[in-house]
């Protein structure tokens, strides 16, 4: 399809050289999903939580034991809405990776407590290791970063899915998801409960609040100075994930979308537009029909 030379879109564009290859907005949904993901620390986490889960779902031993803690969980439980096993993360769907991440944030407790009883009782030095990795403040404060952002996509996710959606309905329901992130990255009252979801849950299985020694040293990651492990962690965690990820939605789902704007001209538009001569006269000083 995107051959520069021998792809569809190569072809069509020397019959009309007019023509623009757009990509699918679903999957630019995903490429901006997958880019904002490779910062390192987001890229760690879900590593870790991948590897976690086919730890405990390709082991009949493993699993066992997650069940029977999670039945001593009610919340956890409750939390996990009848599912019985944790999610691995679709290497493909990036959106779908919010629903894995939430599930094993939803059972952080049981995994923890179930990884230490198989380290103990077992004498399980992968358990053991795994446990290690995720029982540090670092890791929690990621999750929650993370889960929380990709959690706000999903209907996005769905959406440009949808036969029926067309690129202005993508544009607008793009648009209206970047101002709710740029909002809550805006809002110190989203942040700080945020931060507070992350010391609570560190605090269930007995990890307080830290800052990483020496973070100045650390050149490879963000690591701006603060007085408290919550404002370290929300500068440091939630900020420069957040405005990856806005970066890359405006960058592949917004700033193309004038050359769709010809659409306001068809039929079905007209009758549901408002401002129809005001979207003509955009068209045309846009020269959306003779050049994009």
């Amino acid at each position: 399809m995107s051959g520069i030379r021998r792809g569809v879109q190569a072809r069509i564009q020397q019959r009309i050289p007019g023509a623009v290859y757009t990509h699918c907005k679903a999957h630019c949904l995903n490429l901006a999903i997958f880019h904002a993901s490779k910062e390192m620390y987001a890229r760690n986490m879900m590593a870790t939580v991948q590897q976690i889960a086919f730890a405990f779902n390709y082991s009949v031993k493993r699993l066992l034991r997650f069940q029977e803690n999670l039945d001593n969980d009610e919340v956890a439980r409750v939390e996990m809405d009848k599912r019985t096993k944790l999610q691995s993360l679709c290497e493909t769907r990036w959106a779908a990776r919010a629903d894995a991440l939430h599930t094993f944030l939803c059972s952080f407790r049981v995994v923890v407590s179930s990884l230490d009883e198989l380290a103990s009782d077992y004498g399980d030095s992968k358990a053991a290791g795994y446990s290690r990795s995720i029982q540090n403040f670092e890791f929690i404060t990621t999750l929650v970063a993370v889960e929380h952002a990709l959690s706000g996509l999903v209907h996005l996710s769905k959406l440009l899915q949808k036969k029926t959606c067309d690129f202005l309905e993508a544009t607008e329901e793009a648009r209206v998801v970047v101002a709710m992130l740029e909002s809550e990255r805006n809002d110190p009252t989203v942040l700080d409960n945020l931060c507070e979801k992350a010391v609570s849950l560190a605090r269930d299985i007995g990890v307080e609040p830290s800052i990483p020694r020496g973070p100045g040293r650390q050149a490879n990651r963000p690591n701006a100075p603060a007085a408290t492990p919550t404002e370290y962690w929300k500068v440091n965690r939630f900020l420069p994930f957040i405005d990856h990820l806005v970066v890359e939605l405006t960058t592949r789902l917004l700033k193309p979308h004038g050359r769709f704007t010809a659409q306001y001209l068809l039929p079905t538009k007209v009758a549901f537009h408002s401002s129809f001569f005001d979207e003509i006269k955009y068209v045309i000083s846009m020269k959306i029909l003779g050049s994009a």
